[in-house]
C-alpha cells in the first residue's frame, strides 16, 4: 500500500452537496506522504496541521475522548496535540481522494502554497452537480 498524507479540505468543493463532503478524511500521495496531517483552509491555504502525539500515562478520562484526543499504540496512550499550522510553499497538483459512500476524488491546483482551483475528478452520482 505505501506511505500517504492525510488531507482534509475546508474549501467549498465543486459537489453537491458539498457539505457532506467538506472537512472528512482524504488520502494524497501527491506530497511528502510522511503520514502529515495536510489541510486546505477555507481561504485556500495549504498547511501541514503540525500533529504531534505525546505520551501519557494511564488512559483517557472521558469515553468521547478517546476518538478526537487520544491515540493507544502497542498498549500505551498517546494524546493528540496541534501546534500552529506550518505554511507549505507548494505548486502543484494534488489528487485527494477517499470512499465515501462510493469513490471520491478531487484535484486541487496550487500555487505558492494557494489553492486556486479544485476539479472533480470522480464522484458518484449522489456528490454530482447537475448540467443546467
Amino acid at each position: 500500500m505505501g506511505m500517504f498524507d492525510d488531507l482534509r479540505c475546508e474549501m467549498r468543493l465543486p459537489a453537491k452537496p458539498d457539505s457532506r463532503l467538506r472537512g472528512l478524511g482524504y488520502q494524497t500521495k501527491d506530497l511528502d506522504c510522511t503520514l502529515a496531517q495536510i489541510v486546505i483552509r477555507a481561504d485556500g491555504r495549504l498547511v501541514d496541521e503540525n500533529v504531534r502525539l505525546e505520551k501519557k500515562p494511564g488512559a483517557p478520562d472521558a469515553p468521547e475522548q478517546v476518538f478526537t484526543e487520544w491515540v493507544k499504540w502497542r498498549d500505551e496512550w498517546f494524546e493528540r496535540k496541534v501546534g500552529p499550522d506550518i505554511p507549505l510553499n507548494y505548486t502543484g497538483s494534488i489528487n485527494f481522494y477517499g470512499d465515501c459512500g462510493g469513490w471520491v476524488e478531487f484535484c486541487a491546483f496550487v500555487e505558492n502554497g494557494t489553492v486556486t482551483k479544485i476539479v472533480p475528478v470522480e464522484l458518484p452520482k449522489q456528490f454530482q452537480k447537475s448540467a443546467a
